[in-house]
């Protein structure tokens, strides 16, 4: 009878981001259309993460009294991500271990494509 996978532990998925001089970025598999799925690259994207935040609830501006942010703002964790280009699976690398290579994007107008994206799009890590 073959072993079960799971061993009764609950695994967490932790991203990190330290963007300070030599700090943390992770990588990230986000979910960016219906037809992602669980077991592959279809309906993802990868990219890396450089910042978490919040948006504030409340907001003060230099003179002012304290106000209730929008309505309309996520009131969810978020992430800055940077985008990596596609990945690209090299006849070579096939053949020796079958796993894609991944390259930071181009460039757009002197800076790489970024996304502000909630944590619940974030497919794992």
């Amino acid at each position: 009878m073959p072993e079960s996978l799971k061993d009764g532990v609950e695994q967490k998925d932790v991203v990190k981001a330290s963007p300070l001089k030599g700090g943390r970025l992770d990588t990230i598999f986000v979910l960016t259309g219906d037809s992602a799925e669980s077991a592959s690259l279809a309906g993802t994207g990868t990219g890396y993460v450089r910042i978490l935040f919040h948006l504030p609830l409340e907001i003060k501006l230099i003179g002012s009294h304290k106000f209730w942010s929008p309505v309309h703002w996520p009131r969810t964790a978020l992430a800055y991500i940077e985008w990596y280009a596609a990945p690209v699976l090299a006849l070579i690398d096939q053949m020796v271990h079958n796993m894609a290579s991944i390259q930071k994007a181009p460039l757009r107008d002197g800076a790489p494509p970024w996304s502000i994206i909630s944590l619940t799009n974030i497919h794992q890590s």
